[in-house]
């Protein structure tokens, strides 16, 4: 087989690939809706005053009497994972050394905004992020 045959035929492959790539998620949301989303309950028991981590769902909560803020673990700059720094109280980038307060604000790094916040709501006495 020539190398120009082998070529147009590979070619005209192409738009099928792509035309079947595109049809699957497409066809999946056509006949089965929209997936359910993921979503985390969690008991305002197991919730303590100041920063709790959860890795899991790369997650950090914040609790400071009845207030409640969820963030989310990724840095503002890239997207990095962040620890919480529990001796300087801050949330620490370990890749581009950024660093937020407790209250999400930025104080300093190559980050250029505050953490994201997650909206969540109350349910009795459970927490329902998702």
């Amino acid at each position: 087989m020539k190398r120009r045959d082998f070529l147009s035929r590979t070619l005209a492959i192409v738009p099928w690939a792509a035309g079947a790539a595109l049809a699957w998620p497409a066809g999946r949301f056509l006949l089965f809706g929209e997936p359910e989303r993921n979503r985390l309950s969690i008991p305002l028991t197991q919730l303590r005053a100041g920063i709790t981590p959860i890795p899991a769902a790369r997650l950090f909560i914040r609790r400071e009497g009845d207030a409640i803020t969820v963030f989310d673990a990724h840095c503002t700059h890239m997207g990095c994972l962040l620890h919480y720094d529990t001796e300087h109280r801050v949330f620490a980038c370990p890749c581009h050394h950024s660093r937020f307060a407790a209250d999400g604000t930025r104080l300093r790094g190559p980050a250029r905004r505050n953490l994201d916040t997650i909206p969540y709501r109350l349910t009795g006495t459970t927490l329902v992020i998702g």
